[in-house]
């Protein structure tokens, strides 16, 4: 199975590039299948707010172990903030949140588009990209146990790869 934010809303083993075996494989994703858009919940624009613990920067004066929990609309919203965070721009990091001052807005798309907010630094983005990964990860920790349609729409996807 495939999914992206812009996916079209057809049956899984439907989509492009995808494969299921007849009709024995498409049974599984029957729950699946009633899913309005089940691509899109999937995806990291999708709008269902859940909160997620922030880790505090080292070498900021604080205790790297120490945490806080934000809340957000869409798993970009919670990425794109986490790299600022982790860089050490706090403040540009709470512009992911909603009701913040200069909130960059509820979609996926205005949280995708802030990521340009602050230029980082080569030796900023080489550690964003060292842990990057692992944060999407806790990211999508967060969002699938909290988050209901979410966490119904990928235990649907069963085993698919």
């Amino acid at each position: 199975l495939r999914f992206y934010s812009k996916s079209s809303d057809k049956p899984p083993g439907r989509g492009a590039g995808e494969k299921t075996k007849q009709p024995a494989e498409a049974r599984l994703y029957n729950a699946l299948s009633q899913i309005k858009d089940w691509r899109k919940v999937l995806s990291n624009f999708h709008s269902e707010e859940f909160a997620f613990e922030m880790p505090v920067p080292s070498g900021n004066g604080g205790d790297s172990s120490s945490e806080e929990k934000w809340k957000f609309q869409t798993a970009e919203h919670a990425f794109q903030a986490s790299k600022f965070f982790v860089a050490g721009f706090q403040d540009c990091a709470r512009r992911f949140v909603e009701g913040a001052k200069g909130y960059v807005g509820p979609s996926g798309l205005h949280a995708r588009k802030g990521r340009k907010l602050i230029v980082l630094s080569k030796l900023q983005l080489r550690r964003w990209h060292e842990i990057r990964f692992e944060v999407m990860e806790s990211i999508w920790a967060a969002k699938f146990s909290q988050c209901a349609l979410a966490r119904r729409t990928l235990l649907a996807t069963n085993y698919a790869e």
